[in-house]
């Protein structure tokens, strides 16, 4: 049996215009996104995205203007 590998999610977003919001452009998933797949869909919110991934154990390892990199051991 193998050993298990990280679950990890790729989110491009880009911010809405006139609003505060910020929408999913593009996003990869690497392993299991688990409950949160049904966050993850262009044109979503990022915010659900984000809040789900955290309570499920991802934590954000890297962030930028519009890439977020989230990773579950």
């Amino acid at each position: 049996m193998s050993p298990r590998t990280n679950d990890v999610v790729l989110i491009v977003f880009e911010s809405v215009p006139r609003t505060r919001r910020f929408r999913i452009s593009d996003f990869a998933i690497i392993g299991s996104a688990g409950r949160c797949k049904e966050f993850l869909k262009i044109g979503e919110d990022v915010v659900h995205a984000e809040s789900c991934l955290l309570r499920n154990n991802f934590r954000v390892v890297f962030e930028s203007s519009n890439i977020l990199l989230f990773v579950r051991n």
